[in-house]
């Protein structure tokens, strides 16, 4: 009786550790993101650390698909558009809130926590917008390189030679998120 209680609790918990993850792909899926060929959005008004950390993003992605994505302040004709910030800072991230694309209200008031939505048609021209929104600029850290680790791109990759594993494209799939 104890073997299978066990068993289910394990069961339970990992679908429950499934539930809504994020995952990467090199091919294309009914509901994935191409983050090879995205663009990247801040804010200016965001935190100093939001626009470091997307520079750096960029960059893990161009280890890995050979392409270093363009970081940009202001909207551009692109399809697809990464879209990384805080809650409080950044304002397209506040326009989806408003227009309820996202829902970010599980991040307010809280530290080092964020979300990761992909959005479709969020702005005109652009089909899909991959949203990291956190509640802080720390937040927006972890969100980012927790796909950059999903990705193949090792926090060690400086310091120890740790390889990045190299991709034609990558494709992120999530329906919703909340770490």
């Amino acid at each position: 009786m104890i073997k299978k209680s066990f068993s289910l609790i394990a069961l339970l918990i990992l679908c429950m550790c499934s539930y809504g993850q994020v995952s990467i792909a090199d091919k294309s899926s009914a509901n994935s993101f191409p983050l090879s060929s995205a663009q990247l959005l801040n804010d200016d008004n965001d935190a100093t650390s939001v626009k470091t950390v997307s520079h750096l993003f960029a960059g893990d992605i161009g280890m890995v698909t050979g392409k270093i994505p363009a970081v940009k302040t202001e909207l551009s004709q692109t399809s697809y558009l990464v879209i990384a910030g805080t809650i409080d800072n950044n304002r397209w991230i506040k326009e989806l809130a408003a227009a309820n694309r996202i829902n970010i209200d599980s991040l307010k008031g809280q530290w080092e926590r964020y979300s990761v939505y992909v959005v479709k048609n969020p702005y005109p021209g652009v089909k899909q917008a991959l949203v990291v929104a956190g509640s802080d600029r720390r937040a927006v850290a972890y969100g980012l390189f927790d796909i950059s680790e999903k990705m193949g791109v090792s926090p060690w990759y400086w310091w120890a030679d740790v390889p990045v594993k190299k991709r034609k494209a990558v494709f992120v799939t999530i329906n919703y998120f909340v770490s």
